[in-house]
């Protein structure tokens, strides 16, 4: 985590002997230890939101295209019903124009 070298942890071991001295030295080791430790719990409980994050954003994008896609298929099923209205109506017209026909036949 912090890129420390064999020969940098001795010079700071041997600095930590000469202040704390050896009978707290245990101590201080280990309350460090926790200390590091719990920086690195924060480290990934940050990467993790920020994943969230990002996830959040790709779940808003993706909304959006659902959103379009839903007004694009609005608008081809009311052409799609035009359509058909015409076609009913150009229906109607030939059923009509034979109907005529039939009469002058009979």
């Amino acid at each position: 985590m912090f890129n420390i070298g064999m020969s940098e942890f001795i010079l700071l071991l041997f600095i930590a002997f000469l202040v704390v001295g050896p009978k707290d030295l245990p101590k201080i080791a280990r309350a460090f230890g926790k200390g590091v430790k719990y920086l690195g719990n924060l480290k990934n409980e940050f990467g993790e939101i920020l994943n969230l994050e990002e996830e959040i954003e790709t779940a808003k994008k993706d909304c959006e295209e659902l959103k379009d896609i839903t007004k694009e298929a609005r608008q081809s099923s009311k052409d799609i019903a035009e359509v058909m209205n015409e076609a009913k109506k150009d229906l109607k017209d030939v059923e009509s124009t034979l109907g005529d026909v039939k009469t002058l036949v009979e």
